[in-house]
């Protein structure tokens, strides 16, 4: 068999059109999704979803080990490799295999012996199916070091469509709640099942013999680790909400974050799909290739995340209105508490993907998790009693705040952090222009979407054109690219 090994330098400009076009459908399917159920299952309901989604969440993070990151970074390397390469896809999924038949067991034990969960036992039952679907035992992280994002793109979007499709055909009533969770699962996490037929192309599918399982497990420790301490302070909102509070405000809370969260994603997705190839530079002493690329990737953050963080503080009202209806309508000011979030998540996940992890400073992301998911603790446990679902904002806002200071420190030892907020400011300065529009509008229109469409299209124009005459670097080079672009064609 002939190991598909063409060319892997692949731009990284290409690869993060097609992981913004999957990242693009993993924000609508959650938009198109939401915005459905929470209107026919109602608040409570969704609250006991997210309870059981958030809880069992923490087991799959124990399944997956932090193979996912150890396996881009450590794959990139050696690559072209068809051999090594293979043997270490064997050695990780063995790993995969056998962390997922202990955290089922594990799982199972509290689902029966836990009395608060007795309530939720149907749907923790039926989200088993995350933990023996992880995308790590389907040897995701193959095609992500091979930065085959084409395929990823195309088969994450291929599956959502049918949940999408699946949801309008099969949810009616409030009583479809576990049909939901089944759509909702086989939707995110089904995909992987095609992995091991396409998977061949990428590895030997035969023992290869002296394999290394000891060596893998000290950096997978600390990946996972990392992974739970980052999930305590994105996930245990909702799992202390639900637990000190009630089914109602997880509810409120959900659709809240849902909001935040999703921008983030799409944010953040430079540092999935730039890791790789950092890794592959730095592993390969390209130094001066690394810096530009990671330079390149803050530029991005900064760039999206100043005015869509103003953009959902005005708008987060409008946003909770459409997607969510009245019954949600007490989410507004909790989606405006947790908008700073999009300045401080893709920052620190940036930092953490783009320059920890390939250059194997994982007591860097070790320490800065672990400091925010403390902060997170502390504050929901002090929080949620008296504000409940606002609380649990706050808390959120405070943990991010820390991981995201926390992480500027650290980078200080590896990176000149001067230089990379040398032209914050114009940002800021771009995107004051949105909290007039935002007012402007509703002179206009009384419409939720008119005054949305309205604030959005003129924000983005004024935004960048104020950037365009400040000369902001990548404004006018991908201007440029562009007009050469149309030019050619």
């Amino acid at each position: 068999m002939k190991i598909n090994l063409k060319e892997k330098n692949k731009s990284v400009e290409w690869n993060f059109v097609f992981y913004m076009l999957r990242t693009l459908m993993s924000l609508l399917y959650p938009l198109v999704t939401f915005s459905y159920t929470s209107r026919i299952l109602g608040v409570e309901a969704i609250g006991n979803f997210n309870f059981v989604r958030s809880f069992s969440h923490f087991f799959v993070l124990i399944a997956l080990l932090g193979v996912g990151r150890y396996g881009s970074r450590e794959g990139a390397k050696i690559r072209e490799n068809e051999i090594e390469f293979s043997r270490l896809a064997h050695e990780l999924f063995f790993i995969s295999f056998i962390a997922t038949f202990i955290v089922v067991i594990i799982y199972d034990v509290c689902i029966f012996s836990l009395p608060n969960l007795q309530d939720y036992r149907q749907l923790l039952l039926i989200f088993t199916l995350t933990i023996l679907l992880n995308e790590q035992l389907g040897l995701e992280w193959v095609y992500t070091a091979n930065e085959n994002f084409t395929y990823i793109a195309i088969r994450a979007v291929l599956f959502q469509i049918f949940g999408i499709a699946a949801l309008f055909l099969f949810v009616k009533t409030p009583d479809d709640l576990w049909k939901y969770a089944l759509i909702y699962i086989f939707a995110t996490y089904g995909s992987v099942l095609l992995n091991y037929v396409n998977v061949r192309r990428y590895i030997y599918i035969r023992w290869l013999g002296n394999y290394h399982i000891v060596c893998h497990l000290k950096s997978l420790m600390y990946l996972m680790a990392v992974n739970i301490s980052t999930s305590v302070y994105s996930d245990l909102d909702s799992v202390m909400l639900g637990l000190l509070s009630n089914d109602f405000a997880v509810g409120i809370y959900t659709a809240a974050v849902k909001l935040n969260r999703i921008v983030n994603s799409l944010i953040s997705c430079f540092g999935t799909v730039a890791m790789p190839k950092l890794s592959y530079y730095y592993g390969n002493g390209r130094i001066r290739e690394f810096n530009s690329l990671v330079k390149k990737g803050y530029s991005i953050v900064f760039m999206l995340s100043v005015p869509i963080c103003v953009g959902m503080f005005m708008l987060s009202g409008e946003f909770i209105q459409l997607l969510s209806g009245n019954e949600f309508s007490a989410a507004g000011i909790t989606a405006k508490i947790l908008s700073p979030i999009i300045l401080f998540i893709p920052f620190s996940s940036l930092t953490k993907e783009e320059v920890f992890i390939p250059m194997k400073k994982e007591n860097f992301v070790l320490v800065v998790s672990f400091l925010g998911a403390g902060v997170n603790v502390i504050t929901n446990s002090l929080l949620i009693p008296h504000f409940a679902e606002n609380g649990a904002a706050v808390a959120t806002v405070f943990a991010e705040g820390t991981v995201a200071v926390v992480s500027i420190v650290c980078a200080r030892k590896v990176l000149h952090v001067s230089e990379i907020f040398a032209g914050y400011w114009r940002y800021w300065f771009a995107a004051v222009p949105i909290i007039l529009i935002r007012y402007v509008g509703t002179w206009f229109t009384h419409s939720t979407i008119g005054v949305i469409l309205f604030t959005v299209l003129f924000s983005a124009i004024s935004y960048f054109i104020i950037l365009w005459l400040l000369g902001d670097q990548l404004v006018r080079s991908t201007w440029s690219g562009i007009t050469k672009l149309i030019k050619e064609r």
